[in-house]
């Protein structure tokens, strides 16, 4: 038979609160990904980056931010670009495609082949 020591009694008591720790970084997450798919940006970023400051290794609130850059900076290179202003239009679009802090997804690529295929065809 072992005995429990206070040693032991502090660490499985440290684990649950590194265990609880980890669950609201999780919720944290959860709550930013309802945000961004319900479209509201600043609530968002406002839960991945509390879930950052619980642990700054999460990657899903990285990419939740990340994924908010990208989307932002495409909105605004479509915007200039509906607005004839076409050199601006490629600024966006190329700091969309060379910022590497950003994760840039297949969705980006097809929206932006899209619509160079569309404006092509149109003039």
């Amino acid at each position: 038979m072992t005995l429990v020591t206070k040693t032991h009694v502090g660490r499985l008591g440290m684990f649950k609160v590194i265990k609880k720790i980890i669950q609201e970084d999780k919720k944290l997450v959860e709550k930013g990904d309802y945000y961004f798919k319900n479209g509201n940006y600043k609530n968002a970023i406002y839960y991945y980056r509390k879930a950052l400051e619980i642990n700054e290794d999460n990657e899903d609130a990285k990419r939740g931010i990340a994924l908010i850059h990208e989307d932002i900076l495409f909105r605004r290179g479509l915007k200039l670009f509906n607005l004839s202003d076409y050199s601006n239009a490629i600024l966006e679009f190329e700091k969309l495609l060379k910022n590497i802090d950003f994760i840039i997804t297949e969705i980006s690529f097809k929206k932006i082949y899209n619509l160079i295929l569309f404006s092509s065809s149109s003039l």
